[in-house]
C-alpha cells in the first residue's frame, strides 16, 4: 500500500475543504468566539471578540486566510489518519498492521524531513 506524504495529505485535506467549504470551529478563538489575552506582568486577562469570525465561534473554510487552515494540518492530525488508515486497512483485508504501519512510518518520516529542512 502506497501512502501519501505529508505535503500530498495537506494538499488533498485542503481541496477537499475547499470544494466542500464546511462551517470550522474558528482556529483563532476555538470555537469560542472570543479570545482572551494574559498580560505578561500582572497576570491581568482581557478578552476581546474574535475579528476572523465575528464573534460567532464558527468560520467557513473558505473565508479562513491560508495562514490559518495550514494550521488545521498538522504532523500529529496526519500521523493519526496514518495510524487510523493502517488500522482499517488491515482489518479489511486481514493484513498485519504493524507491516503497514512501518510503510507509512517510514513515509512520516520523509515528510518530516522535508518540511523541516
Amino acid at each position: 500500500m502506497n501512502f501519501a506524504s505529508f505535503e500530498a495529505w495537506r494538499a488533498g485535506k485542503a481541496s477537499d475543504l475547499a470544494a466542500d467549504d464546511p462551517l470550522l470551529n474558528c482556529p483563532k478563538c476555538d470555537g469560542e468566539g472570543v479570545i482572551y489575552d494574559e498580560c505578561l506582568e500582572c497576570g491581568h486577562e482581557a478578552e476581546a471578540d474574535c475579528g476572523t469570525c465575528d464573534a460567532s465561534g464558527k468560520v467557513r473554510f473558505n473565508d479562513l486566510p491560508q495562514k490559518e487552515w495550514t494550521k488545521l494540518f498538522t504532523h500529529d492530525a496526519y500521523f493519526k489518519e496514518l495510524v487510523d488508515v493502517s488500522r482499517d486497512v488491515s482489518g479489511f483485508y486481514g493484513t498485519d498492521f504493524f507491516e503497514l504501519m512501518c510503510d507509512a512510518v517510514k513515509v512520516s518520516d520523509r515528510a518530516s524531513v522535508h518540511a523541516y529542512a
